[in-house]
């Protein structure tokens, strides 16, 4: 089978974004002119502008349609057929709750894909092309066992609530661009498509930066992070539950909560949690506790999994912890909001 491989995918979303340049010159002269950005805090903001306007200016572009694309068919690493990879090695996969997409498959007449770029239990996705708008697409792919779709609903309310919003906030939030139902041999499969997301800090890092980020990027990220937050909690009346799931070993997700490999790294980093927190869930404390919230030892506390021990590299490191202690939180009702999150002096660099 023909696989494209994570290292040959980045390239080629870094090849897309420098063809829609060369399709739209005008786009250019912009980033020439702004070239000399004065902080990493300013380049997260002005990519962001740049790509807003960049996607609404080739929306008021007429064009003609795009025809769809000779895609190589060599150059790509070749796995074996009875080898497991990406979701095949999910526990509870199975190959007919999946929709089969292929390289160069056209959907709905318009949305040819190009590159697949993730995949979990529910859903994979992929970067594809706009035909119509001459644009670059995600594609979110759902299992046909999917009977629930909450995802549809809530950004169809984020857009009735960015419509006549002016927060700073809502250019960090990705939109919905459109939906439909893809027919598989299997089953009904609902597809979301979506404005595609800049490289994530996770492989910039790797491609980039391997050996970290500065503090200032590190703020700049943070700032941006939070205010898309501010924006759904506030505006949007929405929750984010994870910002990163991909953080958390399959082996840890298990259908009740976290287990106790899991449960020792928040301990070791937010310290034991109080009486009043193992309270309101009784059934999940006698999992990890005993009646007095002791820790039952089902895996060794790592002292040196603590923040203090983690963080040795910022300049103003008492700052960063005394932010991420306002974050991170036993009791729901202690834990800063993103708008009072912005206000922190480490933020502002007023700490240091």
């Amino acid at each position: 089978m023909t696989f494209l491989t994570r290292k040959r995918t980045l390239a080629l979303i870094r090849h897309c974004r420098l063809g829609r340049i060369r399709i739209y010159p005008e786009i250019r002269d912009p980033v020439v002119r702004q070239a000399r950005i004065s902080s990493p805090r300013s380049a997260i903001t002005f990519t962001l502008r740049e790509f807003a306007s960049s996607s609404r200016d080739k929306q008021s572009i007429p064009s003609a349609r795009e025809s769809p694309r000779d895609l190589p068919t060599s150059g790509y690493e070749h796995i074996d057929a009875g080898r497991l990879v990406e979701e095949e090695e999910l526990l509870d996969y199975r190959a007919d709750r999946f929709y089969p997409v292929h390289l160069g498959e056209v959907f709905r007449d318009r949305y040819q894909a190009i590159a697949k770029l993730g995949f979990g239990s529910s859903s994979t996705t992929w970067l594809a092309r706009d035909l119509e708008a001459r644009q670059y697409v995600a594609l979110k792919v759902y299992v046909r066992t999917s009977l629930v779709h909450r995802e549809l609903p809530s950004y169809h309310h984020i857009a009735s609530r960015m419509k006549d919003s002016t927060h700073e906030g809502r250019g960090n939030v990705r939109r919905l661009l459109d939906s439909f139902v893809a027919n598989g041999p299997d089953g009904d499969h609902v597809v979301l498509v979506f404005e595609p997301a800049q490289m994530s800090l996770r492989d910039m890092k790797v491609v980039f930066r391997p050996e970290g980020f500065d503090e200032d990027f590190v703020r700049g990220a943070i700032i941006e992070l939070l205010k898309a937050l501010d924006f759904l909690h506030t505006h949007g009346e929405i929750v984010h539950t994870g910002i990163c799931p991909v953080d958390q070993s399959p082996l840890e997700r298990r259908p009740h909560g976290v287990g106790p490999s899991g449960a020792k790294e928040i301990i070791a980093a937010l310290g034991p949690p109080p009486v009043e927190f193992l309270a309101k869930t009784p059934e999940r404390r006698a999992d990890f506790w005993d009646d007095e919230g002791k820790w039952l030892g089902l895996a060794p506390i790592p002292e040196a999994r603590t923040m203090e021990a983690l963080e040795c590299r910022l300049k103003d490191k008492a700052g960063f912890l005394s932010f991420i202690r306002r974050a991170l939180t036993w009791m729901p009702e202690e834990r800063a909001t993103a708008k009072e999150l912005l206000q922190d002096p480490w933020l502002s660099g007023r700490s240091r």
